[in-house]
C-alpha cells in the first residue's frame, strides 16, 4: 500500500469514529416535554446546517426583528428591535417562530405597511457555547459562534388550534407574558419563513431550503 493510500485510509477511519460517536450521542439524547434537552452534546454539528438552524430557533428566548420603518424620520430604513420568541414549549419544536406583540408596538406599525421582516439570532445569546465567549481564543464574531437569519412575513395567528399552540409555546417559556396589560391589545403573531441563512463555520454563510429546515430535528 502506498504512503498516500495509507494516510487516506487512516483519515477515513478517524472520520468514521467521530461521526459514529456524534450519532451515538444524538440518539441517546432525552427530549421529554417540559424538560431541558439542550446541552453541548445535543448541539448539532456545523455540517448539519438545517438542524443547527432549528436548534438555534428552538433554544432562543429572544431574537431581533428587523422591519422596514414607517417612522417619518426613518421611512424605509431597516429598524431592528428585540422581541421574545418561542417556536414551541421546550422539547416540542415546531420550527415556526411565534410572538406575543402589542398593537402599539412599532413592529406592528411597520408590518401593517410591509410584512416582510428578518429575524436575527446568535449563539452568543446562549450561556453554554464556548466558541461564543469573549476570550483570547473565542469571540461572538467567530464563525464558530453560529449566527442565523430567518426571512419571511410576520402575520397574525388566526387558526384557533394554532393560536392555542402559540399561547402554550410562549406562555410556558415567558411566564410574565400573561400579566401584560390587556388594554395594549397583545396578539399572537408568527413568521411565515421564506428563506434561511446560517453561518456556523469557516468559509462563509449558507442558504438552507425551507423544506430542509422544517424537516430537520432540532
Amino acid at each position: 500500500m502506498g504512503h498516500w493510500s495509507f494516510v487516506a485510509l487512516m483519515l477515513g477511519c478517524c472520520l468514521s469514529v467521530v461521526l459514529s460517536d456524534n450519532q451515538s450521542q444524538q440518539s441517546n439524547a432525552i427530549r421529554l416535554p417540559g424538560s431541558q434537552p439542550f446541552s453541548k452534546s445535543t448541539r448539532p454539528p456545523f455540517y448539519d446546517k438545517a438542524r443547527r438552524a432549528r436548534y438555534i430557533v428552538h433554544k432562543a428566548n429572544w431574537t431581533v426583528i428587523a422591519t422596514f420603518s414607517t417612522k417619518p424620520e426613518l421611512v424605509g430604513r431597516s429598524f431592528p428591535a428585540p422581541a421574545s420568541i418561542s417556536d414551541g414549549p421546550v422539547g416540542k419544536s415546531s420550527g415556526t417562530p411565534y410572538f406575543y406583540l402589542a398593537a402599539i408596538d412599532s413592529i406592528m406599525h411597520d408590518v401593517a405597511k410591509n410584512p416582510n421582516v428578518t429575524l436575527s439570532f446568535s449563539e452568543a445569546a446562549f450561556s453554554d457555547i464556548a466558541e461564543c465567549a469573549v476570550t483570547s481564543t473565542s469571540d461572538p464574531e467567530s464563525p464558530l459562534c453560529a449566527r442565523l437569519m430567518l426571512f419571511g412575513q410576520l402575520v397574525n395567528v388566526t387558526d384557533p388550534k394554532e393560536t392555542s399552540f402559540a399561547k402554550e409555546a410562549l406562555f410556558s417559556r415567558h411566564p410574565l407574558m400573561p400579566t401584560w396589560p390587556k388594554d395594549h391589545d397583545f396578539g399572537f403573531k408568527k413568521l411565515i419563513v421564506t428563506d434561511v441563512w446560517i453561518l456556523d463555520f469557516y468559509g462563509g454563510g449558507s442558504s438552507v431550503s425551507v423544506d430542509d429546515y422544517y424537516n430537520a430535528l432540532p
